[in-house]
């Protein structure tokens, strides 16, 4: 016997876990885009969320108009994968020619017609359109003669495909100090520039009737000092003022003690009285002239709490890689950005999941939530490249470049020429992706015709070569408003 009463039992349990749906509505863009990480996955569920990561419209990429379109009816959350051709790198070779509108090169890859090329000699950085490629002299016709500061007798360094734009701010002394690049690669940032402040962030002397030592003072107030903080010590002997730079290891503000990271020098007599200063800098980041980010009391110790690399890590506009010592008051124009889509190949779109190569398409091959591919750029029409005349200079830009020479008159802004594949190769990368789709089984692609396949005869002809339950396709294109009104 159990001991209960005889008659029903009735027990309460909970109710199982609602079943939830698979979703089918969540595509994945294989896109070029103004902005954002190469080859990285990055999940968004609006167009503003779009925005703040892959930019704007751009002419040479179709990515933020078909986010554009899929968030404006309705659609949402979408896996989001920035394309790019990746960076080459070469340089002039041997004697050039003497019209400066052509160059001989070590190597002729990634040089294709409509690519940026960032030709770089000291500090001398400038864009140049590529119009014409000898492959078999390894020549290159620019859209207009190199500037004249580049000297040909010496060798000239060129970057073509995706490029970071970045510029070096200097110490007090003119040595680099902090390099500064855009947080992705892109022309888009060209349009940045970065102005540096240089601060103090604390102050104090030592304390009178303390005795010190070279590897710690007796001060007369921690506030304001942390572990990290670059100081700047300072020390009249006899109306000859010496200053010396020391790291700090530590502060004990019981005891009102500093501890530096390594012996104070000789030049420092610690039985006299001297001034301490902790060194900081702000940063302010400002896109097309406008103020976007500002970041205050960055150190280039990487003990400090507020080390610049790691600060600016979370930065949407920047990145920093320190050079040296802490930079001087300033400002600098970034330059060196590409979009790298000239030379675009369906490699660079697709990747391949079956060996390893992760990039394009590939970059979502173990991510389960997207259900429809899409890859407008496949078939876009041919975009060709833009030269157009820089803005004007605004004399009171702290970050304005050659401020003291004349305007350069060879100078230019280059967008890119856009991706262009032919029917062949269209046809042959979209099979690719239905084969794809059909190793992972819960997944389809959106396919678009090439651009040019507008008759009925053929479309079918196009269709009939990729037959697949694992492919859709709608057509032919609709015909919408522009979405960026400044085009």
């Amino acid at each position: 016997m159990d001991g209960r009463a005889p008659g029903v039992l009735i027990q309460f349990v909970d109710p199982p876990p609602a079943v939830e749906p698979t979703r089918i509505d969540v595509p994945v863009l294989v896109c070029v885009t103004e902005r954002g990480p190469v080859d990285t996955p990055v999940r968004v569920a609006s167009w503003s969320a779009f925005r703040l990561t892959f930019g704007a419209f751009v002419r040479n990429g179709l990515g933020a108009y078909a986010a554009k379109a899929f968030f404006d009816n309705g659609g949402g959350p979408a896996w989001v994968v920035r394309v790019a051709s990746p960076e080459r790198l070469t340089a002039t070779s041997g004697p050039q020619p003497v019209d400066r509108t052509r160059s001989v090169v070590g190597s002729a890859s990634g040089l294709v017609v409509g690519a940026v090329a960032t030709l770089t000699q000291d500090a001398l950085v400038r864009a140049y359109l590529v119009v014409a490629v000898d492959a078999v002299t390894r020549t290159v016709t620019w859209d207009r003669p190199l500037h004249p500061r580049f000297d040909t007798t010496l060798g000239i360094a060129i970057a073509t495909g995706a490029g970071t734009a970045s510029a070096e701010l200097p110490d007090a002394v003119g040595a680099p100090a902090l390099r500064v690049g855009a947080a992705y690669p892109g022309a888009w940032g060209d349009r940045l520039a970065v102005v540096c402040t240089a601060s103090v962030a604390a102050g104090t002397t030592t304390r009178p009737g303390a005795a010190g030592s070279a590897g710690a003072t007796p001060v007369v107030s921690t506030v304001g000092f942390v572990g990290g903080d670059s100081c700047r010590i300072s020390q009249d002997v006899g109306g000859v003022v010496a200053v010396v730079r020391a790291d700090l290891a530590a502060v004990d503000a019981a005891r009102r003690v500093l501890t530096w990271a390594a012996l104070l020098p000789g030049t420092i007599d610690v039985t006299r009285p001297f001034t301490i200063e902790s060194r900081a800098f702000d940063v302010a980041v400002t896109e097309a002239g406008t103020l976007v980010e500002t970041w205050s009391g960055l150190s280039c110790t990487s003990a400090h709490p507020r080390f610049a690399e790691a600060v600016l890590a979370g930065s949407s506009y920047v990145r920093a890689a320190v050079l040296g010592d802490q930079p001087a008051t300033g400002g600098v124009r970034l330059a060196g950005g590409r979009d790298g889509t000239a030379a675009l190949t369906i490699a660079d779109v697709l990747g391949d999941d079956l060996q390893a190569d992760g990039r394009g398409l590939a970059a979502v091959v173990d991510i389960d939530e997207p259900a429809v591919v899409v890859v407008p750029d496949l078939v876009a029409p041919p975009t060709p490249a833009v030269l157009t005349a820089p803005l004007p200079v605004d004399p009171c830009d702290p970050c304005s470049p050659l401020q003291a020479e004349s305007p350069d008159v060879v100078e230019a802004v280059v967008t890119e020429a856009g991706a262009s594949f032919d029917d062949d190769a269209v046809i042959a990368a979209q099979q690719s992706i239905i084969e794809s789709c059909e190793r992972n089984t819960e997944r389809i692609v959106l396919l678009d015709p090439p651009h040019g396949r507008r008759t009925l005869a053929d479309l079918r002809g196009w269709a009939v070569r990729l037959a697949s339950s694992y492919a859709v396709t709608v057509a032919p294109w609709l015909t919408v408003v522009e979405p960026d009104r400044k085009s």
